[in-house]
């Protein structure tokens, strides 16, 4: 979809690479303490983290499956972000780590006892005024196709707030992209209970794709304008998710200003220069006190009743005095 921009903001970026398979296939080998830090178990965030940008989940069973169960055991909020024909989910969480000068981050499931990934999900984590950290998925999802279409409707079911990327597409195209979601709101079983829905064309026809698609489901479903630029994308996003927060008493606000979004970590400040420092000179040994002890006087009476010795002196190497003396007194 090309859009115009007038240089203020920039353009839709393009879509970032994808994990290499060498990243799924062959991840550093780690150490860890026990059962509990090896499956990831315990903890108040999806998956265990192993680098800044990445994060694994070990599981028994199907990814999908899987991933509902630890979103229903934590019980965390996020934002789901899905597309619905456009590419732009990735690009927009590109562009917000980006403006903070970070990377996308990684959640890679994996079966237990195996190196190779199920599925890759993508996501940006923004720490929130509350202490907590807000995660913004993709459900563009590095997996095979049916596993694709599972985890994208357990982030889109499970999230706090749903949104769907909605590109230039007729009507008719647009109705056959929406029906999987439709039947999933249909079933049910469906937590969430807002999404929105942002057009990155023309929003003519999404207005009576609304009440098709919410049906007697009760979820809110909202339709924003048109949103030419990621920031304008970030705007709606981050508003609607105050709005549904109350964001005044509960710390949760998200800047709405896109390259404000997610806050820049701190600059290490510069190690002090290494200082010159005077070397002190070594004490001096104490000098050797006189001598008191009348062993040293008797070994030097035995010394000195050797054959050919005519005196013996045994003195203090450091201080040079004498400690005892027998026969003539060389001066």
């Amino acid at each position: 979809m090309a859009t115009k921009t007038d240089g203020s903001h920039p353009p839709w970026p393009p879509l970032p690479s994808r994990p290499v398979r060498a990243d799924l296939v062959a991840p550093a080998t780690q150490i860890v303490r026990d059962r509990e830090a090896y499956l990831g178990q315990g903890q108040h965030d999806i998956g265990r983290r192993i680098a800044d940008d990445q994060v694994e989940l070990f599981v028994n069973g199907e990814p999908a499956l899987a991933l509902q169960q630890q979103f229903d055991r934590l019980a965390p909020e996020f934002v789901a972000l899905h597309d619905v024909g456009t590419s732009a989910t990735l690009r927009l969480l590109g562009a917000l780590a980006g403006a903070a000068g970070a990377r996308v981050q990684r959640l890679s499931i994996r079966r237990q006892g195996l190196g190779v990934a199920l599925a890759v999900l993508q996501f940006v984590e923004i720490p929130l005024a509350s202490g907590e950290n807000l995660r913004v998925y993709s459900t563009d999802v590095n997996a095979d196709t049916q596993s694709r279409h599972q985890i994208a409707m357990v982030l889109l079911g499970r999230s706090k707030l749903g949104v769907l990327m909605v590109g230039e597409l007729p009507p008719h195209a647009l109705t056959a992209a929406l029906q999987p979601l439709r039947d999933a709101l249909m079933r049910g079983s469906w937590p969430n209970r807002d999404m929105l829905l942002l057009p990155l064309g023309s929003a003519t026809t999404l207005a009576a794709q609304v009440a098709h698609l919410s049906g007697s489901s009760g979820v809110a479903i909202r339709v924003t304008p048109q949103a030419a630029r990621p920031n304008d994308a970030w705007s709606f996003i981050s508003g609607t998710w105050n709005r549904l927060h109350g964001v005044d008493q509960t710390g949760a606000a998200l800047n709405t200003e896109l390259n404000r979004a997610v806050p820049r970590p701190p600059v290490p400040r510069p190690e002090a220069p290494t200082q010159h420092m005077e070397l002190t000179p070594e004490p001096p040994y104490p000098a050797a006190q006189a001598p008191t002890n009348a062993r040293w006087a008797d070994y030097a009476q035995r010394c000195a009743a050797l054959k050919g010795v005519s005196a013996c002196c045994i003195f203090d190497f450091v201080s040079q005095r004498a400690l005892a003396h027998v026969g003539t007194k060389v001066t």
